[in-house]
């Protein structure tokens, strides 16, 4: 264990520091902000879908009720059909 830490620590004592190409900052600057701005457009993909959904199920169930009271409880009532989620009748 002691021996690693040593040779860890004589590595890194060879280490120097490098000259670094101009504008370097400037282009992680525009890298990271091109990210940023890429970050944006899923979210609003999402929440777009999301609206949708949403959107599909409240019109479904609107027309689900308006079409089981009027146009199919007649035959459903023929066919012996239970319209109801109850499983058990008490």
């Amino acid at each position: 264990m002691e021996t690693d830490k040593f040779n860890i620590d004589e590595i890194l004592g060879k280490v120097q520091r490098v000259s670094t190409p101009p504008f370097l900052m400037t282009r992680i600057e525009s890298r990271l902000e091109a990210r940023h701005k890429n970050a944006v457009i899923p979210r609003l993909v999402f929440a777009t879908l999301v609206i949708l959904v949403l959107v599909n199920i409240l019109i479904i169930n609107s027309n689900r009720d308006q079409t089981m009271n009027s146009e199919s409880m007649p035959l459903l009532d023929e066919m012996n059909v239970k319209t109801t989620n109850q499983f058990y009748y008490e």
